[in-house]
């Protein structure tokens, strides 16, 4: 495992800036939803100077209403929160993380919905992103706002798979964070049903390796399930390149053969976990 860590290492130093990572070895541009939150994998890595250079640059793209853009120019509720996850890491962010957080706020409705339609996944990371804001600003003026959007968002059955494993998996991991064990168990009831899970129900010989690493990674922080853990762990290692990278996706459609960020974040992040259940952290 720790050789893979290294390449995987490697990669990420030979595809960012002092600004923040790449999206991808294709796109040379920053990424900054990814740059916010590879920020706590980048501290569990010994890495806290890059990390810091990272929170220091994306502060300045901060919007007056508190959102950051998303690469296509749109205030983004999901790269704000992911922002935050990496902002939060830090002291002295308190300013940044309390804009950011009134703009979070303002775009959930009375029901708990927030704005714009994004999938339950993504908005249970979200939501779990807020949380951790919240606990950050050391205030409490938020938690019913948050409780009644992770309510309901966990009443949608975020657990059905009809939706690309990568946002599907989101909704695991946030899961064990909110402590809702019953639904992480639907979500590995649902991976029973697979050798390895398709990057889309429809997309069965297509794999995503950030699902398969936000999977193994969930089950990891689990504690339980770890032979499961195990086996989507070794095929992210199995399928990574000499580089150190992880592609987009295997077995699908040409366009996504490229290598991107954002699996090599959930895939050191599983590992990292493994090694804590093993007490070598």
């Amino acid at each position: 495992m720790q050789e893979a860590i290294d390449k995987a290492i490697g990669w990420i130093k030979n595809n960012s800036t002092e600004e923040g990572i790449y999206k991808s070895n294709q796109e040379k541009i920053i990424h900054t939803e990814v740059s916010g939150y590879f920020i706590p994998t980048l501290i569990n890595y010994g890495e806290r100077e890059l990390a810091k250079k990272w929170a220091d640059s994306l502060i300045l793209s901060q919007q007056d209403n508190g959102s950051w853009l998303n690469l296509k120019d749109r205030e983004c509720m999901y790269f704000t929160s992911q922002i935050l996850d990496g902002l939060t890491e830090f002291k002295g962010y308190e300013k940044e993380v309390g804009k950011g957080m009134d703009y979070l706020m303002g775009i959930i409705d009375d029901k708990g919905i927030i704005r714009n339609n994004y999938y339950q996944g993504n908005c249970l990371r979200a939501l779990y992103c807020m949380d951790k804001s919240a606990k950050y600003l050391k205030t409490k003026v938020y938690n019913n706002i948050i409780k009644k959007s992770i309510d309901y968002y966990i009443s949608t059955r975020p657990y059905k798979f009809n939706k690309k494993s990568h946002f599907w998996a989101y909704g695991m991991e946030a899961c064990i964070r909110f402590n809702k064990l019953k639904e992480f168990e639907k979500y590995i009831d649902v991976l029973g049903h697979y050798d390895i899970i398709p990057a889309h129900p429809i997309l069965t010989e297509h794999i995503a390796p950030t699902a398969v690493a936000q999977i193994a990674n969930a089950i990891f922080i689990s504690k339980k399930h770890t032979k499961l853990g195990d086996k989507y762990l070794n095929w992210l290692i199995d399928n990574q390149k000499n580089n150190g990278a992880l592609l987009k996706g295997y077995g699908g459609y040409p366009y996504i053969y490229y290598e991107c960020s954002w699996a090599l974040k959930f895939f050191l992040d599983a590992c990292y976990n493994r090694r804590k259940l093993d007490n070598e952290i």
